[in-house]
């Protein structure tokens, strides 16, 4: 059952330092991103044929063509109990649309501080996400850069850590059991030839 336990704790380990490497990653897309924006004038915007959600959209469009991501990249402004989306990568947009304020995108809206956040489940799959301030001239946060990557692996990665650390435990705990028993009724050396491909003792 140790051994099941250090197996666990090794594998969840090791997918724990992976998660935070690649939120490392995207929040230091995500601030770069965020950082090309013209805070004032992501404030003004008031639809997708607003010129700002064009200048907007071509950076992130760049940002999500020179880092390769594999997600949609888009903005998010403060409303009401939650956020609502403004720019957005994809093809078809979805402007004004009504989204969850996560507790990690908190320090951006209140304190322009970046943000990350670990594996997490929505309608639409689990992600790892990074999240940076868009800032007007004077310091206000106007709005934040979201930026994604699927996070389904790490979730099937961690699964596979259970099942292995749960197999190998069983089989530990069952050694545990059969071998005393073995020893007594002198099967240690039928257990060797069986090894070996000659099992000559009867047990």
């Amino acid at each position: 059952m140790l051994v099941g336990g250090a197996t666990f704790a090794v594998q969840y380990a090791a997918v724990g330092r992976d998660i935070r490497a690649k939120t490392d990653e995207l929040g230091s897309v995500a601030s770069e991103a965020a950082g090309a924006i013209d805070g004032d004038a992501h404030a003004e915007i008031t639809g997708i044929d607003h010129p700002a959600f064009l200048s907007v959209r071509h950076i992130l469009r760049d940002t999500v063509d020179r880092h390769h991501l594999v997600s949609p990249v888009y903005t998010l402004a403060p409303s009401g109990d939650g956020t609502r989306f403004v720019v957005m990568t994809n093809e078809v947009p979805y402007f004004g649309h009504n989204y969850l304020l996560h507790d990690e995108m908190r320090p951006v809206f209140d304190r322009g501080e970046s943000s990350r956040k670990g594996v997490y489940g929505d309608e639409h799959g689990y992600w790892v996400s990074a999240y940076a301030p868009i800032k007007t001239q004077d310091g206000k946060v106007v709005a934040l850069v979201e930026v994604d990557h699927p996070g389904e692996s790490y979730i099937s990665r961690r699964l596979m850590g259970v099942a292995s650390g749960t197999l190998l435990g069983g089989l530990a705990f069952v050694l545990v059991l059969l071998i005393p028993r073995m020893a007594r009724l002198g099967a240690v050396k039928g257990l060797r030839h069986l090894v070996v491909g000659r099992l000559a003792t009867r047990i």
